[in-house]
């Protein structure tokens, strides 16, 4: 008997070592994805925000992720970890064929940035789960480290590209057309060989297309272009092409 207390001893602390590295990782992985999923809720918010509005189609991830979050602060077994893998998955498999135009157009940051917010929030989520399910001692720093340097150099880039945006003046003669609220007037008049001033007002970027046309016209947030109308007579039809917009902004021009 006295010979197997030592043994006893050892069992019981390699139980207590080997518990304790179950339990840690998945308390931190907790903390990192549930903090990781509110922030991405509030980048939702933001967006609902920037939009003036309150739009159904943002509103259950801001719902969902929260929850999710609160959960994984309280306890966080495996499955609840699973479903905060495989929803921010699939919302940025829905969302990326509408987010990647705004990719490619930094000079609007109220565009650019809440997407790459939550494609990068998303990310960041996925692999703090990822790790917390593997039940390994590595850290979720380098994660964080890795997120808030890509958001850093967004944030810079967007900076730069949109300090050398300026609109273009009004001229004499000029018709003025003006998207506010991802809306464009249903009806535009001009006469052949005319210009139109297209004001956005808006803070995110939009387009002027005239269907059947070489005419396209980029429209950053909260700026004004001059689009040439050298069109022959007749009726056109103009709409903003951002994924999203055209079924609210679309329009009839009458070129006289």
């Amino acid at each position: 008997m006295t010979r197997a207390e030592p043994n006893t001893q050892k069992g019981v602390a390699m139980a207590t070592i080997t518990m304790s590295e179950v339990a840690t990782p998945t308390a931190a992985g907790d903390r990192f994805v549930a903090v990781a999923l509110v922030a991405l809720a509030a980048v939702f918010v933001a967006l609902q925000v920037i939009a003036g509005e309150i739009t159904p189609f943002w509103a259950p991830p801001v719902v969902v992720y929260l929850l999710l979050g609160l959960g994984l602060l309280w306890r966080a077994p495996r499955w609840l970890l699973i479903v905060a893998i495989v929803v921010p998955l699939l919302q940025v498999a829905t969302g990326l064929p509408f987010m990647i135009p705004g990719f490619t157009h930094p000079e609007t940051p109220a565009s650019f940035l809440p997407e790459v917010f939550i494609v990068v929030g998303s990310l960041t989520v996925i692999a703090g789960a990822i790790v917390a399910l593997r039940r390994t001692q590595r850290s979720r720093r380098p994660i964080a480290i890795t997120a808030g340097v890509i958001a850093a150099a967004a944030v810079l880039t967007s900076a730069v590209a949109s300090a050398g945006v300026a609109s273009d003046a009004r001229q004499a003669g000029d018709v003025a057309v003006t998207a506010a609220n991802v809306s464009y007037p249903e009806r535009i008049e001009i006469e052949q060989g005319g210009a139109l001033w297209v004001e956005n007002q808006d803070s995110f970027r939009h387009t002027f297309v005239v269907e059947g046309t070489n005419v396209r016209a980029e429209l950053p947030g909260s700026t004004a272009v001059r689009v040439d109308g050298d069109l022959a007579p007749g009726t056109y039809k103009f709409f903003c092409d951002v994924p999203g917009h055209e079924e609210a902004m679309q329009g009839a021009l009458y070129v006289e």
